[in-house]
């Protein structure tokens, strides 16, 4: 007699090519060699210390840290992550007459272009977009609080903050002979600070 041999099933499944750039990991949910069809695969991008990840390509796009795929092909499956911006050198308060110019500076490093962005009180310096700032014919409205918030694809980081205090100078001239004692006697004074301001005529002679 003869036998007749059942019908054989040919299995196709699907892999995952993965490609990492700069420091982390990924975490596949199944983790196979290969996947059935329409199988649905979790993939997390995991950065190392003091990385960020700045987003997917090939079979994903986007920016999001978790994504799922169904394996409907083979997947190429890229991953880039980037270093986080670091200050490698914080602001430093200053102290300055009114009239006067003043700047601040940020040093940072990190992946990519850093991008700056200086605050005032909290309130955003337009046009401020480098890691200098510089701040011409200061005013008492300029003191405060002074910050910056360095960026890349990958986050940022925030500066410590530092005070920024305007001064004002005290000019005296005498005409005659006499003298001009002020107290406190100091280079500079804050806003509102209380100066006393005595004339003394020399001998002989008299204010007016």
């Amino acid at each position: 007699g003869s036998t007749v041999s059942a019908p054989a099933k040919l299995g196709v499944n699907y892999k995952i090519t993965q490609l990492v750039t700069g420091f982390g990991v990924l975490q596949v949910s199944p983790d196979k060699v290969s996947y059935a069809p329409n199988t649905k695969v979790s993939i997390t991008a995991k950065p190392s210390n003091g990385y960020g990840f700045t987003g997917w390509s090939g079979s994903i796009e986007g920016k999001q840290l978790e994504v799922v795929l169904t394996m409907d092909g083979n997947k190429t499956v890229n991953a880039k992550f980037e270093r986080l911006p670091f200050i490698t050198k914080q602001i430093v308060g200053k102290t300055v007459v009114a009239g006067e110019s003043v700047s601040f500076e940020v040093q940072a490093s990190g992946g990519g272009s850093l991008a700056y962005s200086w605050f005032l009180n909290d309130s955003v310096i337009a046009g401020a977009s480098g890691n200098k700032l510089l701040i011409e014919d200061v005013r008492e409205k300029d003191a405060g609080e002074y910050r910056v918030n360095v960026s890349n694809e990958a986050g940022g980081v925030e500066s410590e903050a530092v005070a920024l205090a305007v001064h004002y100078t005290l000019g005296t001239s005498v005409t005659g002979s006499g003298t001009v004692s002020i107290s406190p006697e100091a280079a500079s004074y804050a806003p509102d600070t209380k100066v006393s301001i005595s004339a003394k005529p020399a001998e002989g002679y008299m204010l007016g």
